[in-house]
């Protein structure tokens, strides 16, 4: 989860390697668990996230490891 103490708008989306999204939040505190939407712990691997703060967007990667 991106640490953010800001004010402004903030946006956070992940998606698996296909680009099916796995996660979105409009709020900072949460973050993604490592589970799809199903409920199901996602494999561990590459990810990819799109972050919108403050109207600066921000995309790169992340590896899950279980």
């Amino acid at each position: 989860r991106p640490e953010y103490s800001g004010t402004g708008a903030f946006s956070l989306e992940v998606f698996d390697r296909w680009g099916r999204p796995l996660f979105s939040a409009d709020d900072p505190i949460g973050g993604w668990d490592g589970f799809t939407p199903e409920g199901n712990p996602a494999e561990a691997g590459v990810y990819f996230y799109a972050l919108s703060v403050a109207g600066q967007a921000y995309r790169g990667q992340v590896t899950l490891v279980r």
